[in-house]
Parts: structure tokens; C-alpha cells; sequence
């Protein structure tokens, strides 16, 4: 007999922003919205790191690269976060916050 695997079913709550758009203008998918006076990041638990920049850190560490470049930094917390990433072997590795 084959071991039955077992499945996980993992849903998430799926928070939504309904937009009212005031110019003529389109709005097109995987572009930023800027919200004034809304915490994004805490409402949606967002981090400004997404997996892919973990998996781009860790190979930059290793091509022994110079700079890394973070967008959509807001504040301190966001750039401590990279550093924590690059640990121990990327601490020669400088951070630049794109604003």
C-alpha cells in the first residue's frame, strides 16, 4: 500500500480596495497605487521585501555584488529589513532606498 498523502487546504482572508478613479486616466495591472494616510503595510501585512528580492539577495551575496537597490522604502524599518537579510557574508554590501 502507498502512504496517503495528506492535503492542506490553507485559504487566506482576502482584504479589498475599492478605487474611485477622478481623472481620465487608466489603470493598469502591476503598477503601484499610492494611498495618502493609509498604512498599507499593516493593514495587508505587506513587507516591502517579496520572495523573489529574498531569492535576488542571496544570489547577489553570492556574485559579491556592490549596491543593492530597494524601492517603495517608506521608512527605516524597510531597509533594516534587506540588511538583516544580507547577514553576515553580505554586510560589505551597501543598500541605496529608491524613493
Amino acid at each position: 500500500m502507498k502512504p496517503s498523502r495528506i492535503k492542506k487546504k490553507v485559504t487566506k482572508e482576502r482584504k479589498v480596495i475599492i478605487c474611485k478613479v477622478e481623472f481620465d486616466c487608466y489603470l493598469k495591472p502591476h503598477k503601484p497605487l499610492y494611498f495618502p494616510e493609509f498604512d498599507h503595510k499593516q493593514e495587508f501585512d505587506l513587507s516591502v521585501v517579496t520572495t523573489k528580492d529574498v531569492r535576488d539577495i542571496h544570489s547577489s551575496i553570492k556574485l559579491g555584488v556592490d549596491f543593492i537597490a530597494v524601492s517603495y522604502v517608506e521608512n527605516k524599518q524597510d531597509i533594516l529589513e534587506v540588511r538583516e537579510l544580507l547577514s553576515i557574508k553580505g554586510r560589505h554590501i551597501k543598500v541605496i532606498a529608491k524613493i
